[in-house]
């Protein structure tokens, strides 16, 4: 997957993962096997910021022709959920 159509000066790419495509070899730990993700999670320094990424990935071209390409892979909506830190997270320290 190619994230860098997901940067904008706003955004901070803490993560990303995608499915495995292997067997589950530990049973302990439930895997959907039925299932593809891709799992980004973005820092923004502000409300204001994340709004700014918004507006910049819907001007962009390129997350246009990815967003385009990726939508027919796509077998359910895709979900945004917003998360702060706790006061005891590491989150944000590097930045």
């Amino acid at each position: 997957i190619e994230t860098a159509c997901l940067m904008t000066a706003d955004a901070r790419l803490l993560a990303a993962f995608v499915t495995e495509p292997a067997e589950n070899n530990f049973p302990r730990l439930p895997v959907r096997a039925d299932e593809n993700v891709f799992i980004s999670v973005m820092g923004f320094a502000s409300t204001e910021a994340h709004a700014r990424h918004k507006a910049a990935l819907a001007a962009s071209p390129a997350w246009q022709d990815f967003w385009r390409a990726a939508q027919p892979g796509l077998t359910k909506p895709t979900e945004t959920l917003r998360l702060s830190p706790t006061s005891q997270s590491l989150v944000g320290i590097y930045s």
